[in-house]
């Protein structure tokens, strides 16, 4: 693991910190006016909030100071390795319940009662902080796996497919409960159903994924992972085309028809990246992928010297 400003789990920090201010700041004007009567909510959004914006920010100052101390590989880059994705778990877990009330409209804070976005800033960077704590994950998922090109540049995508299916199926969940459904067969209903089946089924799919490239062997988690990605892939199409459609849960803008359409992107780019991998073709090893190209220059490199001493003979002779 590279312990520098430049790596990109750096970047991730930074990212939630500034997010994390940013939503923060959002929220806050909202409880500033005068007359706000402070909830048990409010507070709890608050403690959230003040607990990411402090493990972002030492966590940033940490890789200054590992940077400085030099500490790039080794046991203690190993033992950082395992504080950080420690810290990411929790974030992750944190963020989870802080964005089950941000975007619950009965809150009022993001968004209203209909769904309707209300707090555009609180809204997209609650949903921002989340991002930028899976992301940390897949990249220090693809640091563990660095010995396996085939499986570490897809892992980040299968945990935002994880967190945008999660979203679905909650999303749907709180509407099929808010209609009532129950005992009800109105198209609303019908394509809620169709919300909460998709994000179940896409939820168990990337959670085997994630599971499966720790225990299965590389050769067949790759087709099992190509398999489960087509799949994936079908079943975001259905569901961003009967959700997001007039008259579905997900027609107007907010949550459920964000989380179809990033799920959607997300399947039909991991669906790209398997069957590239699946085809045979090698994947982008960065700067580790030079070892062919050391290779061919060795080998003109003695052909060379060859040509040279058969060269040097001819004019001795």
């Amino acid at each position: 693991m590279n312990l520098i400003p430049t790596s990109k789990c750096f970047q991730g920090w930074v990212a939630l910190l500034m997010f994390t201010i940013v939503t923060f700041a959002a929220l806050y004007t909202d409880f500033n006016n005068e007359g706000y009567v402070y909830t048990t909510t409010d507070y709890w959004l608050i403690v959230c909030h003040a607990v990411s914006i402090a493990i972002s920010a030492i966590m940033c100052l940490w890789y200054l100071v590992a940077c400085r101390k030099g500490a790039r590989d080794g046991e203690r880059a190993t033992d950082y390795n395992k504080f950080e994705f420690f810290m990411a778990v929790f974030l992750a877990l944190w963020w989870i319940a802080g964005l089950a009330f941000i975007l619950d409209g009965r809150n009022g804070y993001a968004v209203n009662n209909l769904g309707f976005i209300e707090n555009a800033n609180a809204y997209f960077g609650a949903w921002a902080c989340l991002a930028s704590v899976m992301f940390i994950l897949g990249e220090i998922g693809e640091t563990h796996f660095e010995t396996s090109p085939w499986r570490a540049p897809k892992l980040s995508l299968w945990w935002i497919l994880l967190i945008g299916t999660l979203a679905i199926l909650m999303a749907s969940v709180d509407i099929y409960i808010a209609a009532p459904c129950s005992g009800t067969d109105t198209e609303l209903c019908a394509k809620t159903a169709v919300g909460i089946a998709s994000g179940s089924i896409g939820l168990f799919f990337s959670l085997l994924t994630i599971g499966m490239v720790s225990f299965v062997e590389e050769k067949y988690s790759r087709i099992l992972e190509t398999v489960l990605a087509t799949l994936l892939l079908l079943i975001s199409v259905i569901n961003v085309g009967v959700v997001t459609s007039s008259g579905g849960p997900g027609a107007k803008v907010g949550n459920l028809f964000f989380a179809s359409w990033i799920t959607f992107l997300m399947s039909l780019s991991l669906f790209g990246r398997c069957m590239k991998d699946f085809c045979g073709d090698k994947p982008d090893m960065g700067d580790d992928g030079g070892d062919d190209d050391d290779e061919d220059d060795t080998v003109e490199v003695k052909e060379a010297e060859k040509t040279l001493k058969k060269a040097s003979s001819d004019v001795e002779v």
